[in-house]
Parts: structure tokens; sequence; C-alpha cells
């Protein structure tokens, strides 16, 4: 009797600790993939759609800056919490992705400047 109970507080304490990291993952995910909308490379779209609905009903009832506060919170915790492997995975999976959208983002902006239309930068002086 007593070695079952070890081995179900054993087994609890493995399956605690995979969805404690699992939801991690999935937080870190989100917020490290920019959230609100913006697609992130690791998560399924039904994922990432629920987690857009409860991040707009937060920015509703909180506000945008509270929201933004706090997701930067939980992303600094979950840095400093992850194990350096996940991080690295993390970087070489996300940054990629993000390169990509700047690439398509600058050749959207030299389309656009080709038509004559002006564009300016957010990083341009007025």
């Amino acid at each position: 009797m007593m070695k079952q109970d070890a081995n179900g507080r054993i087994l609890l304490g493995v399956l605690s600790s995979l969805v404690a990291g699992t939801a991690a993952f999935i937080a870190l995910a989100y917020v490290r993939g920019g959230g609100r909308g913006r697609p992130s490379p690791l998560l399924p779209k039904m994922v990432e759609d629920q987690l857009d609905r409860v991040t707009s009903w937060l920015d509703a009832r909180l506000g945008k800056a509270v929201v933004d506060r706090g997701m930067d919170a939980l992303q600094h915790a979950l840095r400093g919490s992850a194990p350096d492997k996940l991080m690295q995975l993390l970087e070489q999976v996300i940054e990629p992705d993000a390169l990509k959208q700047q690439r398509e983002l600058d050749s959207q902006l030299a389309k656009a400047d080709d038509d004559g239309m002006t564009v300016r930068r957010a990083s341009q002086p007025n």
C-alpha cells in the first residue's frame, strides 16, 4: 500500500511538471511570437485564436497598457525560469519567422514607394 502511494505521488509530480511545462511553453510561444493576432510559428491556429480572445477580453477589462505590461512580465519570468535549451529552440524557430515577416514588410514598403506612394517608417524623422 505504501509503495502504491509513493508511486502515485511520483506520477502526480511528473504529470504536474509536464502540464506546467506545457502551459509555460504555450504562454512563452504566444507572448514571444507577438501575441494579439500575430501568428506564432509554434502554436496551432486554434490555440492561438483562443489566446487572442482571452487577450482581447483582458484588454477590454483592464486596458491594453496593463495587459502589455503583464505580458512583458510573464515573458521575463518565463525566460528566467525556462531551461536554456528550450529558449534556444524558441529563438531558432521564432527569429527566422520574424525576419521573414520583416522582409515581407520591407518588400511591401518598397512596392508602395515604386507605385508613387509616400510611405514613412516609424524610425524616420518627421
